[in-house]
């Protein structure tokens, strides 16, 4: 099962941080050593507009694409990330669990889990493809989702601009599978929380 579950226990939440991976790096990074990649899919993605505040669109729209000889179905879990370029601090880190078909937060499944704990289990995108080449393209809007600090003692439940401060990020969607994740390139974004938002 892909690796975004989270367990809730007494209000802790035990969190599983994902790497970002360094792109043009030759031979093995210290990610590629951490984690397992996916090669029979790959995804981009785009911003429709770089600044975001709460008068602008906040769209994000992306192509998964098989790369195998043939066709492939797969489960995935993905989510949107939004390291702050301006600080190393964890803090300055935001998550949104993403169901990129459907334009919406992750579905999740509560357990029970030691007592007086609750176990989160993000349910799976199926993704399925024809054949080599074969994409499938979504859209979804930032303020559809919720989002929350990458550490963080809570599932992700709040708004865009009540989460994420006023910033520079890099925008990235990554998505786990049983076979490994798969990493989007990076989108500069710049977040204006100040601007009200239009009546």
């Amino acid at each position: 099962m892909p690796t975004f579950s989270r367990d809730l226990c007494l209000g802790v939440v035990t969190f599983f941080l994902l790497a970002h991976s360094t792109s043009g790096v030759p031979g093995q990074t210290r990610v590629e050593e951490k984690h397992k990649f996916n090669h029979d899919i790959r995804c981009a993605i785009q911003a429709e507009h770089r600044q975001w505040n709460r008068n602008t669109e906040t769209t994000i729209s992306g192509t998964i694409e098989n790369l195998t000889d043939g066709p492939l179905e797969l489960d995935l879990e993905s989510a949107f990330y939004l390291p702050s370029t301006t600080s190393s601090e964890m803090g300055e880190r935001f998550w949104a669990p993403a169901d990129v078909l459907n334009d919406r937060p992750i579905g999740i499944d509560k357990h029970p889990f030691g007592g007086a704990g609750v176990s989160i289990e993000p349910r799976p995108i199926h993704l399925q493809f024809k054949n080599r080449g074969h994409k499938v393209d979504f859209r979804v809007d930032a303020q559809h989702l919720l989002w929350a600090q990458e550490i963080s003692s809570v599932w992700a439940s709040s708004g865009l601009f009540s989460t994420v401060k006023s910033d520079d990020y890099d925008l990235q969607l990554v998505m786990e599978t049983d076979n490994g994740r798969v990493e989007s390139p990076k989108v500069k974004i710049s977040i204006d929380t100040s601007k009200p938002p239009k009546l």
